[in-house]
């Protein structure tokens, strides 16, 4: 159960969160908002990295539940809202309760 139910957590927060973002496509976008993203981006893929890292489904949700309340998390949540990406806080609800039914 525990290996189905990281799988799980990263399964929701990549297809949620890290690559709704990392796939965003700049065209539609002006220079400052293109460097925004790309900064977002480099961000992103970090942290998803740092993401599938972690050693337990435990660990994830830990660590999903710091990114909502931390400072750096909500000044990159603002730079996500201005160009319409999706933030942790944002998925929080539908997080917890995945969290609840894989009893994490």
């Amino acid at each position: 159960m525990a290996k189905d139910a990281k799988k799980e957590l990263l399964h929701f927060i990549d297809h949620k969160a890290f690559d709704v973002i990392l796939r965003k496509d700049k065209k539609d976008l002006n220079e400052d908002e293109k460097k925004a993203l790309e900064d977002i981006q480099d961000k992103t893929e970090k942290e998803k990295k740092k993401f599938h890292g972690y050693s337990s489904a435990k660990e994830i949700k830990e660590n999903f539940l710091e990114n909502t309340r931390s400072g750096a998390a909500k000044r990159l949540d603002k730079k996500l809202e201005r160009l319409n990406l999706p933030t942790l806080p944002d998925l929080k609800k539908d997080f917890i309760a995945l969290c609840d039914k894989l009893e994490v």
